[in-house]
């Protein structure tokens, strides 16, 4: 004969609607910290673009016999403007987004379908 596996004093007894909650409350906080490491990454990916781009202009500024002074200006330069593109584009695409979600729901809730959005 089983017996029926009894929980411990100290373990939390779910029933299916709390399960339910939980998993939103799950999913929520998943959602949350996966657009945080999303961003860390981009921020990561725009600045070592930005570095290596900086890199090759000194390598070739040097290849061409230019000063050091003006190879490091013209690499500071370039990477700096690399950073404030790729952040730029990064800032443009996030409100791309958000307006696009904005005018997903607008237009679902015009035709009586709110909320069909996640």
């Amino acid at each position: 004969m089983m017996s029926r596996h009894s929980h411990h004093p100290d373990q939390m007894s779910l029933t299916f609607a709390q399960r339910a909650e939980l998993e939103d409350f799950i999913e929520a906080r998943a959602s949350v910290q996966a657009e945080a490491q999303a961003l860390r990454w981009r921020l990561r990916l725009i600045a070592l673009e930005s570095a290596m781009m900086a890199a090759f202009l000194f390598g070739g500024s040097l290849a061409l016999h230019q000063s050091f002074l003006r190879a490091m200006r013209n690499a500071v330069l370039a990477g700096a403007g690399c950073l404030f593109v790729g952040c730029l584009a990064m800032g443009f695409a996030s409100m791309t987004g958000r307006l696009l979600s904005h005018l997903i729901d607008k237009v679902a809730a015009r035709l009586g379908n709110p909320g069909t959005r996640p």
